[in-house]
């Protein structure tokens, strides 16, 4: 799939495969290659596949990033030294909603609680 404008660049390009069963009646696997890496779907992109018609939905996350299976959201990496411009240590394992918000289990609780404190504020003002 090719893209006409990106963050960096004035086209890119992104890569899916999707690989059918031998009698070629169902999906058996959904991969994209994402961030230099490549991201097998879970059973959930299999079951969406299922739903319609054998065809396999894919999440783009515009920008750097890429291509993604359905059900990435709970879907895990591992980050690696070429990770390093999401500012996430190498070796750390995230689900995919983790790294593309660039919030780490050990920051969902202060931002949570921010957002609490600012919306209970606003409340008070209004």
């Amino acid at each position: 799939m090719f893209f006409d404008d990106d963050v960096d660049f004035p086209s890119d390009h992104e890569v899916m495969w999707v690989t059918y069963d031998d009698t070629h009646d169902a999906v058996a696997q959904v991969s994209t290659l994402f961030h230099g890496r490549v991201i097998q779907g879970a059973m959930d992109a299999l079951v969406e596949a299922s739903r319609h018609a054998m065809r396999p939905r894919i999440d783009v996350q515009w920008g750097k990033h890429g291509m993604m299976p359905f059900g990435w959201r709970t879907q895990t990496v591992d980050t690696l030294e070429s990770d390093e411009d999401t500012e996430i240590p190498e070796g750390r394992s995230l689900t995919l909603l983790e790294y593309n918000t660039r919030i780490t289990p050990e920051q969902r609780l202060p931002r949570a609680l921010a957002s609490l404190l600012q919306l209970s504020s606003q409340t008070r003002m209004a």
